[in-house]
This record gives C-alpha cells, structure tokens and sequence, in this order.
C-alpha cells in the first residue's frame, strides 16, 4: 500500500520528487506506526486476557 500511495499522491500534487528516496522514507514511516500499532495491540490483549482471569 505505501509505495503505490506515495507515487499517486506525489503526482497528483504535481512535485518532481525523487521516488526511491522519498518513497521509501515514507514506508518506512508507514513500517513504524504499523509496528507501534502492533506493540499497543499486544499490550491491550494482555491486558484483556488478564482481565478474563
């Protein structure tokens, strides 16, 4: 999803932008909330599994 996202978004706004670079620096950004997303899901059905016991 990040990379064809940021290709259309990027050519809709009509900026020359280097694709590889900045692509690949917002999927890294995308990469980083997914994985802190992940992490606070973990967190949270820890929490309901202790709450169940």
């Amino acid at each position: 999803m990040g990379v064809k996202y940021t290709k259309n978004c990027f050519g809709k706004n009509k900026k020359l932008v280097d694709q590889r670079e900045n692509v690949l620096e917002v999927k890294n950004i995308f990469d980083k909330i997914k994985n802190k997303y992940l992490i606070l899901s973990e967190n949270y059905q820890k929490k309901l599994g202790n709450l169940k016991i």
